[in-house]
């Protein structure tokens, strides 16, 4: 399943954990959360990175392929660097 559609199940997912929380959920779809967590956690560091560079004046270093590749794996490792 891609990262698009771990997001999907979360976002359908979240009024059944508002309502009754995660120790209601499936461990298929705990599981599914918690990836869906990690993915935005790391798209949300990778634009920190994208404004930070921009606020440098090194907009010209960015890759737009290498972020979008980096946000769209299935499990990006969000411990590497994306901007040199």
């Amino acid at each position: 399943m891609g990262s698009e559609e771990v997001l999907q199940k979360y976002k359908d997912l979240r009024d059944i954990i508002a309502i009754l929380g995660m120790d209601e959920l499936s461990q298929e779809d705990s599981s599914q959360v918690a990836r869906a967590r990690k993915t935005i956690k790391c798209a949300d560091e990778v634009l920190q990175e994208i404004e930070a560079a921009i606020d440098a004046g090194r907009a010209k270093e960015i890759k737009i392929d290498e972020v979008i590749e980096k946000v769209a794996r299935e499990d990006p490792p969000c411990l590497e660097p994306t901007l040199y």
